[in-house]
């Protein structure tokens, strides 16, 4: 009974209804600041686990290498957060052992000679229970291998342990009280029940194919690290809408163009300044000359405002010391920079270097200096040495010698340009505040110091044995301490902000430093400044606080190639205001507000700062939705807004209120004749004919299958659809021919499509949320167009606290506060919607062909299908190929069987193909994971509005992937699945004889036809479910009856053979258990049946229900006979 009970609660937890959501962490330029992106469970606490770090530095382009990435799970206390788990360490040194709890079940009760199945294998079967004694006998097993026969006493605790490099670990342990023992009621009750998981990782352990397990200090806390970098020679490439799966799919890169609409307020005006880093705007000042004075040198009067993501080295008064000057006899190899600060002074620099000429050609050293702006204002050269060849003898010491008078107050960029055959062995400068830029290759031994009013990231490597060191970092309240102990191999550490410089010690130099802070030769070198007023460029800054801005420093595009990570999760999406200034918005935390990696522009942010009474009022939060309007668009698309996270079309808009209508689809297709195209609540579009000699295209529009209009557009012109909403006439379709071509067998239209729903929202100025908060139509940003603006009302208050969520936004997002002060800002987890929003990634291509052919080979990168080849039965010209992987299935064509593995849907023009050639790749792991073999995976496709199953063939293996190939027509919607041979679909429809016997013959006749004929391959004999049991069954059932009808026909019946059937009733009683045995039999099927119904694949995993209603009928069927033969024999 409670093995049952278990087995139920099981149940419930598999079947309670999840929703599966992506949550994302912030977008970054793919360019962002020349160093990279790294952000850690602080940044984006739903992607990453406090205590994850998640690494990309793009200083060495997009082509991301070893050397410039890594994931890392670091550790706190006798926990590490890994891959998104939290683990607890049982030993951690060249092998890292980790555990973590699979199961903390409720409490059981389990008797006497009863076996419980828990996770993991694991299975506890209770041999004895002695009263007397007080206690009971177990044995645990686990796959089927006895692990450890034990007794307990009552009140007693069990714990099985296992030993893991020297490590032991507890598995499996529970407590046993309650031991009962009376009325023939064997039973004890097991409380406190845990079962874990043991983990290894080896340092220089591989990891899936493309990684390896460095366990390394990567915060120089002390404590060693996991951390996950790619394989020397593995690499991958931030692309333009790509999507790259890392670590095996835990986490998702997404790339895209980004829309920094902050540019938006400036697009009637021109930049003083403009380049490749930044730009700079001006209300109030015009002269170009007067800003370089000021970026040199800035009084505390001025104001700037800089946007995020602006690489922009700052300004400020530096105080300096004349008498002071800097030199160093450190020497440094190849190319340098530092920056400068001058005051009433020449700029000098004098340099000593020499050449190891190991290498064949010049080596000079070229020193430039530039002004911010990117001109040159000084330069010198050291010529080489002149040894050309590469003899490896150190040439003579050279020295030269740059001056710069005249120059403004101000910072000043100097590079020493050269290659890794120059050695600097001296430098000096006149100027006391000198810094380098973020890296250094330090040869000599020495101190450098390194100064950052913000956390440091450091790195450090040695090219050479004689390299290897001790290095030590001192800070002003903590020393840290880590050893390079491989070459060519980059070790990194993380300081904490600090007001004071640290100290680094590098005892025998031959090493390479970087940062993403300044490093110095002493601690005097850094500037100190005294800041002007310096504001962020928020959308919060109204009309009136700009004008009251001197310098406005933005960057220097609109739309740029931007990425952001992400993964799928059941968890709510959150984030923390806290780390983001207390206010967030689409590129900071994507996941909460509508982001569209197609350039779609929109824009959303919330601002809340709160005081320190933890309540909310007026003007403490602020959430704004900016209209976007293209002038150069004419579909009704051309004013769009975003608002709680959707996209809407704007239809009216002006002070008193908002008419919005949710924008459902929005993209280019291209088309054939024949189409059909579902825009979404039963609206679809079917084309009818293209004619490339007229330049025309004609379409049908239905809604629910009736015709609502029949459309004829030219080329490059637009047809609309409209309808009445709010006593507007709406263009509800809107489409675009942008292009038609014609093909040999057949011609395409490329179409821009833009539909909207048929029901508006109306937002009206100062309407009111529960909440307590009200909206305001009017222009946040001063670009002329009413925004959405949602603020508290004057008397209105949230209370904020700690611990529980608060809905604000009518529910849209909530607020938390934290013991630690974050504040956490959540969205709730809702299902993906269809069209657009169930697109996981889309890849698609336009070919044309000079000379026509019939196969065409697709590769296609990063996602579950590697290869397709695509055979025509004609000559193909024109070719389009679009392969969308969807998130789920659509909601009409959810009645599939097995483990869904990926779901794609294919377009193909011309359609109709001959065969398509299908190579895929599944993970050993993701079927083990499922109990499954290799021989259970199958294609899935609709075929006449019914799922029909195709098995693959393995072709081979790949590292920890199974490669299948199948052969297939045009599928359309198609999944990879997981099919075990208990399947409901292997069992062939209604269980009827005429349907078995039927299924016998095809299973006879199964050929499995090769590409040649363009047929699908059917489903192999184990697809057809347990036949063979069942053919048993049908040979003895057919036995049975012929002997029974024969025995009651025959006409010659003795007296005593009757009287003697009567005298001993045996068959009244072998006829009597056949009737009780049918009823009972009946009723387990009707049983099974409906839980069946109830619960897919609950019964159908387990039991072939087939068995079970052939034993009906051949007990019926015996029934039958019977009464027949004892109605004639007079029995």
């Amino acid at each position: 009974m409670y093995k049952r009970y278990l087995y139920f609660i099981l149940l419930i937890a598999i079947i309670v209804p999840v929703t599966a959501s992506e949550v994302s962490g912030p977008l970054s330029y793919a360019r962002y600041d020349e160093k990279g992106y790294t952000i850690t469970g602080a940044d984006a606490p739903s992607l990453l686990l406090e205590k994850e770090i998640l690494a990309i530095d793009l200083s060495n382009g997009t082509t991301i290498d070893a050397d410039h990435f890594y994931y890392a799970g670091t550790q706190e206390g006798n926990e590490i957060d890994y891959l998104g788990n939290t683990y607890l360490i049982e030993n951690i040194n060249d092998t890292a052992v980790l555990s973590t709890e699979l199961w903390e079940g409720q409490d059981m009760k389990i008797g006497i000679h009863e076996t419980v199945d828990l996770p993991e294998g694991y299975t506890l079967k209770c041999t004895e229970i002695s009263g007397m004694e007080g206690k009971a006998t177990f044995v645990l097993a686990n796959d089927n291998i006895i692990l450890d026969p034990f007794s307990i006493k009552e009140n007693g605790s069990y714990n099985y342990s296992q030993s893991y490099e020297g490590k032991s670990v507890a598995m499996f342990s529970f407590t046993a009280v309650d031991l009962l023992h009376e009325n023939e009621n064997e039973e004890v009750t097991l409380t406190d029940i845990s079962i874990r998981k043991a983990t290894v990782l080896s340092d220089g352990q591989d990891l899936y194919k493309d990684y390896i397990i460095n366990l390394e200090d990567i915060d120089w806390d002390g404590d060693e690290d996991i951390v996950i970098r790619l394989k020397p020679g593995h690499t991958f490439t931030i692309t333009p809408s790509a999507e790259t799966s890392l670590l095996n799919g835990y986490i998702c890169l997404r790339t895209g163009v980004g829309y920094n609409h902050l540019l938006d307020r400036f697009e009637d005006s021109v930049p003083l300044v403009s380049n490749d880093e930044y730009r700079i705007y001006s209300y109030n000042h015009n002269n170009v000359t007067d800003l370089q004075a000021v970026l040199n040198d800035p009084s505390s009067d001025y104001t700037f405002s800089i946007a995020p993501y602006v690489k922009f080295n700052g300004m400020g008064t530096i105080n300096t010391n004349a008498s002071a000057e800097t030199r160093s006899s450190m020497q440094l190899r190849g190319e340098h920079e530092l920056y400068a600060y001058i005051h009433n002074e020449t700029l000098s620099l004098s340099v000593s270097k020499h050449d190891l000429n190991w290498y064949v050609g010049e080596d000079e050293l070229n020193i430039s200096v530039y002004l911010p702006s990117g001109k040159i204002v000084g330069s010198v050269v050291i010529p080489d040495d002149g040894q050309n060849a590469a003899t490896r003898r150190a040439g003579e010491v050279q020295t030269g010698m740059l001056e710069v008078p005249g120059l403004q107050d101000g910072i000043y960029h100097i590079k020493l340009i050269s290659n890794d055959d120059v050695i600097i062995d001296e430098l000096r400068s006149a100027q006391d505040k000198l810094v380098f830029d973020g890296k250094m290759f330090v040869l000599s031994p020495g101190d450098l110091y390194v100064g950052s009013n913000k956390r440091i990231s450091l790195k450090f490597m040695t090219l050479h044995e004689e390299g290897l060191q001790e290095i030590t970092i001192e800070g002003k309240d903590r020393n840290y301490k880590t050893r390079l102990d491989t070459k060519n191999k980059w070790m990194n550490i993380r300081l904490p902000a600090s007001s004071y410089p640290y100290n680094i010690k590098l005892p025998k130099g031959d090493i390479k430093v970087e940062s993403d802070a300044y490093f110095a030769y002493n601690d005097e070198a850094f500037f100190s400044k005294e800041e002007c007023t310096v504001v962020p460029l928020y959308d919060t800054i109204s009309k009136d606080q700009e004008l009251k801005i001197d310098y406005f420093i933005v960057p220097p595009q609109k739309e740029q190639i931007v990425f952001y990570p992400y993964r799928n999760t059941t968890d709510h999406t959150y984030f923390d205001l806290s780390n983001y200034d207390n206010e967030l918005n689409t590129w900071t935390s994507p996941g909460l507000f509508y982001f569209d990696v197609t350039g779609k522009r929109s824009w959303e942010f919330l601002k809340i700062v709160p005081g320190d009474d933890n309540v909310l009022s007026k003007d403490e939060m602020v959430y704004g939705s900016l209209q976007y309007h293209d002038h150069d668009d004419e579909s009704p698309l051309d004013r769009t807004i975003a608002y709680l996270g959707e996209r809407y079309c704007i239809l009216e808009i002006d002070n008193s209120s908002a008419v919005l209508s949710r924008i459902m689809y929005d993209m280019n297709i291209r088309v054939n004749s024949s189409k059909m195209i579902e825009l979404g609540d039963g609206i679809s579009l079917e084309m009818n004919t293209i004619d490339p000699a007229a330049h025309k295209v004609r379409f049908s529009l239905y809604r629910e299958g009736k015709a609502l209009s029949y459309l004829e557009i030219g080329e490059n012109e637009t047809a609309s659809y409209k309808e009445v909403i709010m006593d507007n006439e709406i263009p509800l379709v809107n489409i675009q021919c942008k292009d038609i071509v014609k093909g040999i067998n057949s011609s395409s239209a490329l179409l821009e499509i833009n539909r909207v729903n048929d029901h508006a929202i109306v937002i009206k100025d100062h309407d009111t949320f529960r909440d307590g908060s009200t909206a305001e139509i009017t222009d946040i940003n001063g670009d002329g167009l009413q925004d959405i603006r949602i603020t508290l009302e004057e008397n209105s208050e949230i209370l904020l606290e700690k611990g529980r969520p608060v809905a604000i936004l009518g529910g849209y997002l909530a607020l938390e506060n934290e013991d630690n002060g974050k504040m956490l800002v959540s969205k709730k987890n809702v299902p993906n919607e269809e069209g657009n929003l169930n697109i996981k990634v889309q890849y698609g291509t336009n070919l044309s062909f000079t000379e026509p052919v019939k196969e065409i080979p697709i590769t296609i990168e990063n996602t579950s299908i590697s290869t397709f080849n695509i055979y025509y039965n004609k000559d193909v010209a024109d070719f389009s190929f679009l392969l969308k992987e969807l998130k789920r299935l659509p909601s009409e064509e959810n009645e599939i069987e097995g483990n869904i593995h990926s779901i794609y849907d294919l377009s193909l023009y011309p359609e109709d193909p001959g065969t398509i050639y299908i190579e895929f790749p599944v993970q050993e792991q993701w079927l083990k994971n499922r109990g499954l073999g290799p021989e259970d995976i199958y294609i899935a496709y609709l075929e006449k509005g019914k799922w029909s199953y195709a098995a693959p063939s393995k072709i081979g293996e790949q590292e920890e992937h199974i490669i299948y190939s199948v052969n297939l027509k045009d599928p359309g919607l198609f999944c990879i699945l997981g099919l075990p041979n208990t399947s409901e679909g292997y069992g062939r429809g209604p269980e009827t004889i005429s349907y078995i016997l039927r299924s016998i013959y095809e299973d006879i006749n199964i050929v499995d036809k090769g590409p040649g004929n363009g047929s699908v391959e059917n489903l192999s004999s184990k697809a057809m479910g347990t036949n063979v049991p069942i053919y048993i069954v049908l040979f003895l059932f057919i036995v049975c009856i012929a002997v029974l009808l024969a025995y009651a026909n025959r006409e010659t019946f003795t007296d005593d053979h009757t009287r003697k059937v009567r005298k001993e009733e045996k068959y009244g009683s072998l006829m009597e258990f056949n009737r009780r045995l049918c009823l009972t039999l009946i009723a387990i099927f009707m049983v099974l049946l409906i839980t069946e119904e109830i619960r897919r694949g609950s019964i159908s995993s387990h039991l072939n229900t087939n068995i079970i209603l052939i034993c009906v009928m051949i007990t019926g069927s015996i029934d039958l006979v019977g009464r027949r033969f004892r109605k004639k024999e007079g029995l």
